[in-house]
């Protein structure tokens, strides 16, 4: 029987950045597009390490991006396809501050999340995903290697 149930989940394979400071689970059926040559933050001169996985055909994905300031950002971004926008939730997770936005009502749900990973560095997030255990699968398994 665990091996019928196996076969109909998606299997997880872990992805990282060019660089190797960022790394992510994602069920194998997502890696259609993949980008890991890093990024240039919103108000950024420079190009920091992040790491995108998605499909065109498809919104599951994520984006995880290293991002410059020494203030955790007033505002996630907004969804407009998303009828539901739930109270932000602000916590820390191995003593790192962290704030999160899901969305809802929308093609599957958004889940936002910035994390302070230094004094100077955050770390932002977006999953797109069917449903909500799957994003919540792929928010746990990120990992900063050497930040």
């Amino acid at each position: 029987a665990a091996y019928a149930v196996s076969e109909r989940v998606d299997p997880m394979q872990t992805l990282r950045d060019a660089q190797g400071f960022i790394s992510v689970e994602v069920p194998r059926s997502w890696e259609t597009s993949l980008a890991r040559d890093g990024w240039t933050p919103p108000g950024a001169t420079a190009s920091y390490p992040a790491l995108r996985v998605g499909r065109a055909d498809d919104p599951s994905g994520v984006f995880v991006g290293l991002m410059p300031g020494t203030e955790m950002p007033n505002a996630l971004p907004g969804h407009d396809e998303c009828a539901n926008e739930e109270e932000p939730v602000f916590g820390s997770s191995r003593n790192r501050r962290m704030q999160t936005v899901a969305y809802t009502e929308c093609p599957g749900v958004i889940i936002e999340r910035v994390i302070r990973v230094s004094s100077n560095r955050w770390l932002w997030i977006q999953v797109r995903s069917e449903d909500r255990a799957s994003a919540n699968r792929v928010l746990d398994s990120i990992d900063t290697q050497g930040l």
